[in-house]
């Protein structure tokens, strides 16, 4: 088996049909893929699965985890050589030939690529990066990788240990920062990141009208604690180049992003530049010192104080 999809399902009813579709037009007549579905729903998923040409393997949860580990229990039972990660509302958008090439190409010189990455637009495919070769590198990867358009050798993933739990549903504070930190792994082990414009992964985009102030505040207090965290894999230059961009990102939560926010916020903080900017800090804190992830509760009581 040469290459595993790994997709987290939570709601199947809501949108894994198109994924499947897209799977079915882009594998037909491969007999080195397989789909490995992480069920999280107590639905069974039969009916949209048995119709694949290609194995399928179910893993049934008992109860919703966090997404990372959803993730990491995939790759776990996944017999492929390589692992790529997609959503359940992703839509695989590739050609036959193309899904051919990428397994030609995973055969010789890549041990870790991020797909092209973009959304459907009135029924066109809009991508949400530059088409040209751009070399990935230690200072630009958070701008081509997200947590479901990476593809990587299944040892090197598990040698270094899958996703860390500090992404969407985990149950701490930390809520984001999953991949920033499973990329910075790869490159402090000297694995070249490859980007693989020829297959491309359309996502609906994540804009929400209204935010919650508990999810908002741990998003940004993840975001700064994988770099924090991440510090230690990145070479001295790149290590410099993100502590001061974390620093004067939080800078700028205080002083304009909170713009974006302060109206779609629930509940609405009277001193939510304060607040975003002051997760992100202790975040970043507390992974360059490697303390533990601190308890949603302390993101409860910033609320309380913001309020």
């Amino acid at each position: 088996m040469k290459l595993s999809f790994i997709v987290p399902v939570v709601h199947p009813e809501l949108h894994l049909v198109k994924l499947i579709d897209s799977l079915m037009y882009s594998c037909v007549g491969l007999n080195d893929v397989e789909l490995v579905i992480v069920n999280q729903s107590k639905s069974s998923v039969c009916e949209l699965t048995n119709k694949i040409c290609f194995p399928v393997r179910e893993i049934i949860t008992e109860s919703i985890i966090p997404a990372a580990e959803a993730r990491n229990l995939g790759a776990e039972h996944a017999k492929g050589e390589f692992l790529f990660f997609l959503d359940d509302d992703a839509v695989l958008v590739a050609e036959n030939d193309e899904i051919k090439r990428l397994i030609n190409n995973l055969s010789s010189d890549i041990d870790a690529g991020v797909t092209q990455r973009g959304e459907f637009i009135n029924g066109q495919y809009t991508t949400h990066w530059p088409s040209e070769n751009v070399l990935i590198h230690q200072r630009n990867f958070s701008k081509y990788s997200i947590e479901w358009n990476v593809i990587v050798r299944k040892n090197i993933f598990q040698q270094l240990g899958g996703f860390p739990d500090i992404g969407a549903g985990s149950r701490h504070a930390a809520l984001s920062g999953e991949v920033f930190v499973l990329m910075a792994k790869l490159f402090g082990s000297g694995v070249n990141i490859k980007k693989i414009n020829y297959i491309r992964i359309a996502h609906p985009a994540l804009i929400k009208k209204e935010n919650s102030a508990l999810n908002l505040l741990g998003y940004f207090y993840g975001s700064g604690y994988s770099v924090g965290v991440s510090l230690k894999y990145f070479s001295m230059i790149s290590s410099i180049y993100w502590l001061l961009r974390s620093i004067s990102a939080s800078v700028f939560d205080l002083i304009f992003r909170f713009r974006f926010y302060s109206n779609s916020t629930t509940p609405k903080l009277s001193k939510i530049g304060f607040a975003l900017m002051y997760s992100r800090l202790v975040g970043l804190v507390n992974g360059i010192n490697g303390n533990e992830i601190k308890e949603k509760s302390w993101l409860t009581f910033l609320i309380k104080k913001c309020h």
